[in-house]
């Protein structure tokens, strides 16, 4: 082709025909112009087709992120249920409402009534999205906003450090240990963490399948007639009902 348009040149300089070069000259020029700007469309189209599949990617990954935790919500929301109603049997029984005990549920409730149940979350793939540039592709304002709002918010236990939902837990823990025997409480969380690292989770009624000893000493008639205890559990249960929320 580029030997074809010298010889064309060639021509028509020979025969001495300036304007005729001049216009096939500017027609070349205007072609070669032509060809760049297509080679150069087609290489952004590439581009963004490559950038497009990245971001569809990118969304996949965030969506299963989202889907993932959604799963794990669930469950951490069932087991702080059922640790709920172990608050509720406690309070039960501080308040003298049980016409029977059962010793091996009151022994779990002391322990599982302050117990802090940590939500974190995965934020690996809003990050990639973050980190690309890719985020300012998402069109919703709004959608932005909430994964925004979402990603930026810190696990259960940072978020929550400095309020009074933690401290009411802290101060449950705190105050229970006069009414147990020395080291009656580390033996339950041992046995719970012996549990968890056994595969048995947290979750529902599956709670009253743990392995928690049974021989725990706790004065159980201090305890009842203590009326600071039975504002401290009416607190806990409070803020346990606002953590479910």
């Amino acid at each position: 082709m580029i030997k074809l348009f010298r010889k064309i040149r060639q021509d028509l300089l020979s025969r001495d025909k300036k304007g005729k070069y001049l216009k096939y000259a500017f027609g070349e020029i205007i072609l070669v112009v032509i060809g760049i700007l297509i080679a150069l469309q087609i290489n952004n189209w590439n581009e963004n087709r490559a950038d497009t599949k990245r971001f569809i990617s990118e969304l996949k990954e965030l969506k299963s992120e989202l889907l993932t935790f959604d799963e794990q919500l669930a469950i951490r929301v069932k087991s702080l249920e059922a640790i709920e109603n172990y608050g509720l049997y406690l309070q039960d029984f501080a308040n003298d409402n049980l016409t029977e005990i059962d010793t091996i549920r009151l022994r779990k409730a002391l322990y599982y009534t302050g117990y802090l149940l940590v939500i974190e979350k995965s934020n690996s793939a809003y990050l990639n999205l973050v980190n690309s540039g890719d985020l300012k592709l998402i069109r919703s304002g709004d959608l932005k906003k909430d994964l925004s709002v979402f990603y930026n918010k810190s696990g259960w236990r940072s978020s929550f450090h400095d309020n009074v939902i933690l401290k009411s837990y802290e101060e449950y823990l705190r105050y229970i240990h006069q009414f147990t025997a020395p080291g009656s409480m580390r033996t339950l969380y041992k046995a719970e963490q012996q549990n968890i690292r056994n595969d048995i989770t947290l979750k529902g009624e599956a709670i009253d399948e743990l392995n928690i000893p049974f021989g725990t000493m706790v004065d159980w008639n201090k305890l009842r007639s203590d009326i600071h205890f039975k504002s401290l559990i009416d607190n806990v249960l409070t803020n346990r009902y606002l953590q479910i929320k």
